[in-house]
């Protein structure tokens, strides 16, 4: 009898466990474990790589901002060094400088071949660096300083002077090691021909000329805007077709319209070229050649170009 009870209780058992709907009851929740296991793993892996590109980005910025501060500091290092390699007459707060931050003293032994009462170093510029030697942080600093040289019964001339000076670094702290160099200026101008040809202004023209009846307008109207500039930037902006491309102009400067050389138009546009005088605080004028393209219908300035 108790068998047959085990055996009936086993024979419900099993069909309790085969049975469809219990099947598909543990499918479902098998499958939602599996989900929520991956949706689990998925988020922690996002947040791994969040906290890596953040480390990442941060140790970005922090090398930047090292490189900001390292050549701050190397500027700041090359001015003084520069300025009291020039300055004369010389006190002992100077040689002591001098002293300190040259590897040898035979560097900074500067004579004066004529009667120069004083020099002094008005600017310095770091143009150019380049590595030496990574390992031991030499770098090849290449400046141009003027300084003004006062020589007896004689006015003040400013004089320039290119130099390389060459500077070992270590833990923030700097040596010149090696005398410093008089150097040709390296800054040169652009000479090659096809290379300046891409600097070239080029002209937009309209295919047909204008009245005079229409010129004289159109001088009036760049004349008018010319002076409205020169007042008020908010009032000359409504002008203009792109207001925000409208800079304000020095308190000190002024625009005046010379002349007009060309006007040409086409169906919807005036081309001006015209003369514009610069006149900046009423002690320095400068010519200049610009170019306006005007709406026809809006009347209003399109393009208003120095060239």
């Amino acid at each position: 009898m108790i068998f047959k009870k085990l055996f009936k209780n086993s024979i419900e058992n099993d069909e309790e466990i085969v049975s469809l709907d219990e099947l598909q009851e543990r499918k479902i929740k098998l499958i939602k474990s599996i989900k929520h296991k991956a949706m689990i793993k998925k988020i922690f892996l996002i947040i791994v790589l969040f906290f890596g590109l953040l480390g990442g980005y941060r140790a970005l910025l922090d090398v930047n901002d090292n490189n900001t501060y390292d050549e701050l500091m190397d500027q700041a290092f090359i001015n003084s060094y520069i300025s009291n390699y020039y300055t004369y007459p010389r006190t002992d707060v100077i040689e002591e400088y001098l002293k300190e931050f040259s590897y040898s003293e035979e560097y900074f032994k500067n004579e004066y071949i004529r009667d120069v009462e004083s020099i002094k170093p008005q600017s310095i510029i770091v143009y150019s660096v380049e590595t030496v030697d990574k390992n031991k942080q030499i770098y090849d600093f290449y400046i141009r300083c003027i300084c003004t040289v006062k020589v007896k019964d004689l006015e003040a001339v400013n004089i320039n002077i290119c130099n390389k000076i060459t500077v070992a670094k270590n833990d923030g702290k700097y040596k010149v090691v090696k005398p410093i160099e008089n150097i040709e200026n390296e800054v040169a101008s652009i000479t090659n021909k096809d290379v300046l040809d891409n600097f070239n202004y080029n002209l937009k023209k309209g295919d047909e000329q204008v009245s005079d009846e229409i010129r004289t307008e159109i001088e009036n109207t760049i004349s008018l805007f010319l002076k409205t500039y020169n007042d008020d930037i908010n009032q000359a902006r409504l002008l203009v077709s792109n207001p925000k491309q409208l800079l304000p102009l020095d308190s000190n400067t002024r625009l005046e319209l010379l002349d007009i050389k060309e006007v040409t138009k086409t169906n919807d546009t005036y081309y001006v070229e015209c003369t514009v005088n610069k006149v900046y605080a009423d002690y320095l004028k400068n010519l200049q050649n610009y170019h306006f393209e005007i709406d026809i219908e809006k009347n209003k300035i399109n393009t208003m170009e120095v060239y």
